[in-house]
């Protein structure tokens, strides 16, 4: 299944970081994935986060000024019209370099999400 790209009001659009699950998890190979890991320092062992901070940092992705992870959806309390009911939530957590990208345009940013979020048939 390929994946979209996200569009939002502000114009920004958001390619896919994987356009194609099921060939990525057909073709997977943890002895290619385990060449890819440089380590941490002085060969103390792997660490995943540190491994993909660094490819963040050394590949396309360089460039970029911001990441923006989610949690899992899970069931939440909301009020709505003054009534406690159950509603899917899930977390987006944005992580970006202060001296590109103001608190402002962040929120906006995150804003932009939530909406499309809501209506996932615009996605």
């Amino acid at each position: 299944m390929a994946a979209l790209g996200i569009s939002n009001s502000l114009g920004v659009a958001v390619p896919p970081n994987m356009s194609d699950y099921e060939a990525a998890c057909r073709e997977f190979s943890w002895e290619v994935a385990r060449r890819e890991l440089t380590g941490l320092p002085g060969g103390r062992g792997l660490n995943i986060a540190h491994d993909a901070v660094d490819r963040h940092a050394t590949n396309a992705q360089a460039e970029q000024v911001a990441l923006v992870g989610f949690g899992s959806v899970s069931q939440r309390p909301l009020v709505v019209d003054g009534m406690c009911v159950a509603r899917s939530a899930v977390t987006a957590t944005l992580a970006a370099d202060h001296r590109a990208l103001d608190r402002h345009r962040a929120g906006l940013y995150l804003q932009a999400i939530a909406d499309a979020l809501q209506q996932p048939g615009s996605l």
